[in-house]
């Protein structure tokens, strides 16, 4: 057994560390090809060789590509997390959601784009491509709470224009909500994120994003109790969703200021970045509705995922 192993050894560092061909291997040792070929395999199989690959942001391409088949999406990119920390796993979603946005923007395009943290990672690991000359959108109004929105920063990186939304997010009613509707820079703005080849967005939990707005004391603790209750159990993009993935309508919504859901859906591409096992129910329920169909997100959340 050890003289075997001292075969798998002597193979392995002939092969890895001096770079000759398994056929020069071959006559080296006056063994057969296949024999060297079976000689590294085993040497693997056997742990005599161990490969370590020095790059932390590195994709299960296993998981990506069932997550992809199961929630019928264009694309899946799931984050290794293996022997990376919190921050390290934010900054990896990001770099690994620029990776898919770098292949699709064009010149001239436009990317609508909505708030968060999850996006703001995205945008942080794209280097400025001025001469794309990119239009930039906000998909919703300003959240009262603090957040990050990363489409002006994307807009300046873009070398484009950014067309904010600068009325608040929750209006007072539905009649303040037609009123922002009829503003100028809201109704460019819109228009400008419906005709958008890519869209950025984030997916949280509806309990997590009405607490939020009850801090900030924008909504009160009943009418996030009434969501809730209604079935809301995600939001993305300033759209609450029921755990089928179903728009959730009443008082609420109807107050909110963002692009429809109709004209999300029309978006050829949204990428979205999300990740966390309290999340796993949101972020199914985004696949669910449809309005998502590129998702960056880490290797336990997209477990998570392929239980339910």
């Amino acid at each position: 057994m050890e003289d075997k192993r001292w075969r798998m050894a002597q193979v392995a560092r002939m092969y890895f560390v001096e770079n000759l061909t398994q056929q020069a291997i071959a006559r080296e040792m006056h063994v057969s090809r296949s024999t060297v070929s079976r000689l590294l395999m085993e040497a693997r199989r056997e742990n005599v060789v161990s490969i370590h690959i020095n790059y932390p942001w590195q994709v299960d391409s296993r998981l990506s590509t069932r997550l992809r088949k199961a929630y019928s999406l264009s694309t899946a990119l799931v984050l290794v997390t293996e022997g990376l920390s919190p921050e390290e796993q934010n900054q990896g979603l990001g770099i690994l959601g620029f990776h898919i946005l770098k292949h699709v923007l064009t010149p001239g395009c436009c990317v609508a784009v909505a708030p968060g943290s999850s996006v703001a990672a995205l945008v942080d690991a794209l280097p400025p491509r001025p001469d794309l000359g990119c239009r930039v959108a906000d998909l919703t109004g300003v959240p009262p709470f603090e957040t990050p929105n990363a489409a002006g920063r994307l807009a300046s990186l873009l070398g484009g224009v950014h067309f904010p939304i600068t009325e608040p997010l929750l209006a007072a009613g539905p009649g303040a909500l037609e009123d922002s509707l009829h503003h100028p820079g809201v109704r460019e703005a819109l228009e400008q994120a419906a005709e958008a080849q890519v869209a950025l967005a984030g997916i949280g939990s509806a309990e997590s994003w009405l607490d939020a707005l009850c801090q900030a004391g924008a909504i009160t603790p009943e009418e996030a109790r009434r969501a809730l209750q209604a079935g809301a159990v995600a939001e993305t993009a300033g759209i609450l969703l029921t755990a089928r993935g179903e728009v959730l309508s009443g008082p609420l919504s109807a107050r909110l200021l963002r692009l429809t859901p109709e004209k999300l859906r029309e978006i050829q591409l949204v990428i979205a970045t999300a990740a966390g096992a309290s999340k796993v129910r949101a972020i199914q329920a985004a696949l669910r509705s449809g309005l998502i169909n590129i998702l960056v997100t880490d290797d336990l959340t997209a477990q998570g995922l392929l239980k339910k």
